[in-house]
C-alpha cells in the first residue's frame, strides 16, 4: 500500500506542474483569425528567416519597429528628403549665375562682339 499511495503523490505532484504550465501557455497564447493569405505567408517568412520560426518574438519585433524602438520607419525617408534637397539647392545655385550673366551682343565675323549704338 506504501507504493501506491506513493504513485498517488507522484501524480499529483505531475498533475500538478502539468496544471501549472497549462495556465502558463494559456496566459501566452493568442488566436488571431481573418489574417489575410499574403499577410500571413510574409509574417511566417519574417519568422522563419529572422527569428527561426519564433511567432512570439516576430510579432514582438514588429510590434517594438512600430513604436520606434529599433528605428523609425520615416526617419530614413526624411533623411533622403534632406539630402534630395540640398541636391536641389545646389544645382539651383550653379544655374543662377549662368543665367544672371547680361545678354551678349552680336558678334562679327571675327568672333568679337559688337556693341550696337542707337543712331
Amino acid at each position: 500500500m506504501g507504493d501506491e499511495q506513493a504513485k498517488l503523490e507522484q501524480e499529483k505532484r505531475l498533475r500538478a506542474k502539468w496544471d501549472a504550465c497549462s495556465e502558463a501557455a494559456k496566459k501566452r497564447t493568442i488566436w488571431i483569425n481573418r489574417i489575410p493569405v499574403k499577410s500571413k505567408e510574409e509574417f511566417l517568412k519574417l519568422a522563419d528567416e529572422e527569428f527561426e520560426g519564433d511567432w512570439g518574438m516576430t510579432l514582438k519585433w514588429l510590434i517594438d519597429f512600430r513604436k520606434g524602438l529599433l528605428s523609425n520607419p520615416n526617419e530614413q525617408l526624411a533623411g533622403r528628403i534632406d539630402i534630395l534637397a540640398d541636391k536641389i539647392t545646389a544645382i539651383e545655385n550653379s544655374i543662377k549665375p549662368e543665367q544672371e550673366e547680361k545678354p551678349k551682343g552680336p558678334k562679327g565675323a571675327d568672333g568679337k562682339e559688337k556693341k550696337i549704338t542707337n543712331r
